[in-house]
């Protein structure tokens, strides 16, 4: 009987153990639920702010498209008739990018030079011969991407990455260790571009400072040559929040808190401003630079618009940051691609707490300041809205939620969460959901881990004839890359 009575005991305490066990998992499963929610909510309070922006500018489209039409009809190109005094604002309230860029008040022109009957601000780049112009509907392959800075374009280098991938496209890369192409921010260099051993690249998507001749020399013919421009006040402001700790800021302005700087400068920009010191041009016509133009000439007026004309016969598409989403679904119908060709995760978002209020006076000097910048910025925008004019606003509205609905599906298959980088805690990265995809894994590759795939795929894996480069002859790239990039960081 005792040992009956033992055997039961034993039996009741496994039983119990068991019942133990059980809830004790059951309750740490609730707590990783009950913590992913908790990352989740922070993650959508997080975009809140960007969530609203697509809102705002839902409802403003149909009247921006219907007065840019007005706008190329007239024939002087110049914009309508406007009364300045509608549009002062007091000094003290914190600037609102406008919403319809293509059409500025007279007094954002700059006080330094007069207006003239065709001012390049206020026309439109006529239709690029290979845009939208897709063989029976097969996908746009040869795309070089002229990769601007504070603009969205390393999200939207992802894009192009992923197609070079997904087609077996020759990708040119830079060197070992290198993030720019052609030894920027010189002019494009061929030696500088990796595999060293091909003629001609079907894809180029990093940092390069354009040369058109030079450009047509390495690629097909029917190349598309596409870019991305931003408004030149959030563009600005963006780049002083990026650079902050980065040459030409931390030389001029040792000693100033991060938070002053950008109000300091533009305060009087002469007084810091110096071409003579490595990379000046991050504080003047960044993005002019960046396609290939004298920063320093922006009150050359016809040194601009010959600069503009050639970039109108170079480039088939220029997106806009401003209107990310629908520059992606008229890419889209311009190459061809499908909807997943164009999904996206967002790449070095800045937190909120890291950018700067802008009052209307300092964005009058910013504006100023950047002339290069905010004439070519108003030409491209006035272009945008012309495609979307042939695309039909309707389209681009019912597309652009399409596109917005498969992100979100996306996001919330790729991603758990953004958050702030340990070494660059204004900066935020996306924090991938596991596991991952191969999708998913495409989708969130930065610029160098998509490099090191590429490099590795066209030398081992595409029939391309190639073998990576000898240790010497790197060496000796690199050698060359650092003299010929340390001779264009100034003037």
């Amino acid at each position: 009987m005792a040992a009956a009575q033992r055997g039961t005991d034993s039996t009741w305490r496994k039983v119990y153990m068991l019942i133990r066990i059980i809830f004790l998992a059951l309750l740490g499963l609730f707590f990783i639920l009950t913590l992913d929610s908790y990352y989740e909510a922070r993650n959508r309070q997080a975009l809140e702010t960007l969530a609203n922006i697509k809102k705002i500018k839902a409802g403003i489209i149909d009247q921006a498209i219907k007065a840019v039409i007005e706008q190329t009809q007239d024939k002087n190109g110049a914009p309508p008739n406007q009364n300045p005094s509608q549009n002062q604002q007091q000094p003290q309230a914190q600037y609102q990018q406008p919403q319809v860029q293509y059409n500025p008040p007279a007094q954002q022109q700059s006080q330094a030079r007069p207006a003239y009957s065709d001012d390049p601000a206020h026309t439109v780049q006529k239709r690029h011969p290979l845009y939208a112009n897709c063989d029976a509907g097969n996908p746009v392959k040869p795309v070089i991407f002229v990769k601007t800075h504070k603009t969205g374009s390393s999200t939207f280098t992802n894009i192009i990455m992923r197609h070079a991938d997904n087609y077996n496209l020759r990708t040119g890369l830079p060197p070992e260790g290198k993030w720019e192409l052609g030894a920027y921010p010189a002019k494009l260099n061929k030696d500088f571009i990796e595999p060293y051993d091909l003629k001609e690249y079907d894809v180029m998507s990093h940092h390069f400072r354009l040369d058109p001749k030079a450009l047509k020399e390495v690629v097909p013919a029917d190349t598309r040559v596409i870019t991305i421009l931003r408004e030149t006040v959030g563009n600005v402001e963006s780049a002083f929040g990026f650079f902050r700790d980065q040459e030409p800021f931390d030389k001029w302005m040792d000693g100033e808190e991060m938070g002053d700087r950008l109000d300091k400068f533009y305060t009087n920009p002469l007084s810091y401003y110096r071409n003579s010191d490595d990379w000046y041009f991050r504080a003047k016509n960044m993005l002019w630079f960046d396609l290939g133009y004298d920063p320093d000439k922006d009150q050359d007026d016809e040194y601009i618009k010959k600069s503009l004309a050639e970039l109108d016969d170079t480039l088939t598409f220029v997106l806009i940051t401003d209107y990310f989403d629908e520059s992606l679904v008229l890419l889209k119908h311009a190459m061809c691609w499908s909807w997943e060709d164009i999904l996206y995760v967002k790449f070095k978002m800045r937190t909120d707490d890291a950018k700067t209020k802008i009052t209307p006076i300092m964005a009058d000097r910013i504006k100023s300041w950047n002339r290069a910048d905010w004439i070519m910025y108003q030409h491209y925008n006035t272009s945008f809205w012309a495609r979307a004019g042939e695309y039909g606003i309707e389209n681009l509205n019912r597309d652009v939620e399409e596109l917005q609905r498969r992100n979100k599906e996306a996001e919330k298959k790729c991603v758990l969460r953004y958050e702030p980088f340990k070494k660059k805690n204004w900066i935020l990265h996306a924090v991938p959901r596991r596991p991952q995809s191969s999708f998913c894994t495409q989708l969130q590759a930065s610029e160098i881990v998509y490099s090191d795939i590429l490099k590795n795929k066209m030398y081992f894996k595409m029939d391309l004839g190639l073998h990576k480069p000898a240790r010497d002859k790197t060496e000796q790239v690199l050698r060359d890359f650092e003299v010929v990039q340390n001779e264009a960081l100034h003037v």
